[in-house]
């Protein structure tokens, strides 16, 4: 008698049994997607000895990401350098490229700014850009925290229009929650995973 009664139960609401069938797989494959598109795989990033630091531990190379990144260099390198590197790797690897550039070469602010605004309206429109915030020093280099700031500041400002372009503040995070260096330039484990950290918040 109870299965006949769940029987005629399941024939009067069959229509939403199939709804609800339906909406679960949905859902499943909405967050199996999100899973799969959010993948530190595709993120690029460019940069100087700051990011060479960072591109060598362990936990970055676990990522499986694209570093490309060399010692004292700046404008310069990224445009005769870097940016063909990056027009050379596949499009899922273009998917998100996050640049940390300029304190070698603070004065050259106006030049990153073309250069980045032409990259996101031409060569990689199709892509995120971050720009990720110069960030703090110590000891020695204490003096460049001025230009430092002033620099992000017009970073910031003039890039604020373009849909493609994001500002990626870890320098305020770090002011805040602290940060370590070797030399006062160079950041040591815990400090450049703390930025990677904030990378990946920015994109994700």
């Amino acid at each position: 008698m109870d299965f006949i009664r769940i029987k005629d139960f399941i024939k009067k609401n069959y229509i939403y049994f199939v709804i609800g069938i339906v909406l679960i797989i949905f859902i499943l494959a909405v967050i199996s997607c999100s899973k799969a598109e959010a993948t530190s795989s595709d993120i690029t990033i460019i940069g100087d000895s700051r990011m060479v630091g960072l591109c060598s531990y362990v936990w970055y190379q676990e990522d499986n990401g694209t570093c490309i990144a060399k010692e004292a260099i700046g404008y310069a390198w990224f445009v005769n350098t870097a940016i063909g590197k990056v027009n050379k790797l596949d499009d899922d690897r273009k998917v998100n490229i996050a640049i940390n550039l300029g304190v070698n070469d603070l004065y050259n602010v106006n030049n990153y700014i073309k250069k980045y605004q032409d990259l996101a309206t031409d060569e990689w429109k199709e892509s995120n850009i971050y720009i990720v915030s110069v960030n703090p020093t110590k000891g020695a280099y204490d003096k460049l925290n001025k230009e430092i700031d002033a620099f992000n500041e017009r970073i910031e400002d003039e890039l604020s229009s373009y849909s493609n372009i994001y500002y990626c503040d870890t320098n305020s995070y770090l002011k805040k929650h602290g940060f370590n260096t070797s030399d006062g330039l160079h950041y040591d484990n815990k400090t450049s995973k703390k930025i990677y950290e904030q990378i990946k918040e920015c994109i994700y």
